[in-house]
C-alpha cells in the first residue's frame, strides 16, 4: 500500500541537511527505490531577509510554504513541492517529504505533525548534531551564504530538540568533522532504513478529526430525532384539532403550536429519553403533550 511520509529535517545551517538531501535523491531514485523521495529545500522560498527584521514577510513566506505542502497532501497539481525524478502519477508506491529546514522551535515541526495527522501520513524528524564551530566553518564556505555567525550561534541556543511524545519518531544523525562521500553514503543508508521503519507505522488519528466525526454523528442522530418527533407532534396535533371541531370547541390553536415547541426544545436539550421504537416513542410524546396540556 502507497503511503506518504512527512520528514522534519532539524538543525543549524550548513550542518548538512541539503547536502544530504542530494545523496539521497541520488542514491534512492526510481525505478529501483521502493519510495519516491521529493526534496523542499525552505531556503528557496524563504526571502533572503533577517527575519527577526521583517517578521511579516518571512512568516508570510512561511506559512505559503505549508500552503503548498497542504495542497500536495491533498493531490492539488499545483503545488511547488515537485522532483524532477520522482512523476506525481506513480501508483502504488510511498512518497516521502523532506521538508529541508533548520526547524529550531517546536512548534515549526509540530505544526506538520498536524498537517500528516490530518492527512493520514507518516511523521518523522532527522536531527543533525553539529557543534556551532564546524557550522560556522562549513557555513563561510558556502558560496552566497546570507547566514551570519550571530545567527548560527543564536539558533544553536534556542535549538529545541525533540522531547515530546508526538516526536518520538526521531532519527538522531552525529556530529562529524566533514562530510565526506563515506559518511554521506553511511546516512543516506541510515535515512533509507529510518523511512522504511515510518512506513511500517500504523497511521495514527487525529483527534481533532475523530471528535468532529463524533459531533457530525451526534448532529446527525439529533436532527433525525428532532424530526421523527416533529412529525408525530404535528399528527398529534391534527388529532386533537379534529377532534375540537368534532366536539365544536373552539380554541386557540397556537398553545397546541407553543406545546410541540417546547417539547422539541427539551429534545435537543437532551431532557427527554426518547425510545429507539416509533411505537413507543408516539405512546411517549402522546402522554407529554397531554401533561404539558394540563
Amino acid at each position: 500500500m502507497s503511503r506518504k511520509v512527512i520528514i522534519c529535517l532539524i538543525g543549524l545551517p550548513a550542518a548538512g541537511k541539503t547536502t544530504l538531501c542530494r545523496s539521497l535523491l541520488k542514491r534512492y531514485s526510481p525505478p529501483s527505490s521502493p519510495f519516491h523521495l521529493l526534496h523542499l529545500p525552505f531556503d528557496s522560498h524563504l526571502p533572503q531577509v533577517d527575519h527577526t527584521v521583517d517578521v511579516k514577510g518571512w512568516q508570510g513566506a512561511r506559512n505559503q510554504i505549508k500552503l503548498r505542502v497542504k495542497e500536495y497532501l491533498e493531490g492539488s497539481p499545483n503545488s511547488v513541492v515537485s522532483c524532477p525524478m520522482c512523476p506525481r502519477t506513480s501508483s502504488g508506491v510511498s512518497h516521502v517529504l523532506l521538508l529541508d529546514d533548520n526547524f529550531y522551535y517546536r512548534g515549526m515541526r509540530k505544526e506538520y505533525y498536524h498537517l500528516a495527522q490530518h492527512h493520514r501520513c507518516a511523521f518523522g524528524q532527522v536531527v543533525f548534531n553539529t557543534d556551532t564551530a564546524s557550522a560556522i566553518t562549513r557555513n563561510e564556505h558556502r558560496m552566497n551564504s546570507t547566514v551570519t555567525r550571530e545567527t548560527i550561534e543564536k539558533m544553536n541556543k534556542l535549538l529545541e530538540f525533540p522531547v515530546e511524545l508526538w516526536e518520538r519518531h526521531v532519527l538522531s544523525l552525529k556530529s562529524v568533522p566533514n562530510l565526506t562521500d563515506g559518511v554521506l553514503a553511511d546516512r543516506s543508508k541510515q535515512v533509507a532504513g529510518f523511512i522504511e521503519q515510518l512506513l511500517q507505522v500504523p497511521l495514527e488519528v487525529n483527534p481533532a478529526d475523530l471528535e468532529a466525526a463524533r459531533e457530525a454523528e451526534r448532529t446527525k442522530n439529533l436532527n433525525n430525532a428532532l424530526q421523527k418527533c416533529d412529525v408525530f407532534l404535528r399528527k398529534i396535533i391534527s388529532r386533537k384539532i379534529k377532534a375540537d371541531r368534532e366536539l365544536n370547541i373552539q380554541r386557540d390553536y397556537s398553545d397546541y403550536v407553543k406545546i410541540k415547541t417546547s417539547l422539541l426544545g427539551k429534545v435537543k436539550s437532551g431532557c427527554i429519553d426518547l425510545p429507539s421504537e416509533s411505537d413507543d416513542l408516539s405512546l411517549l410524546l402522546d402522554q407529554l403533550f397531554d401533561d404539558e396540556w394540563t
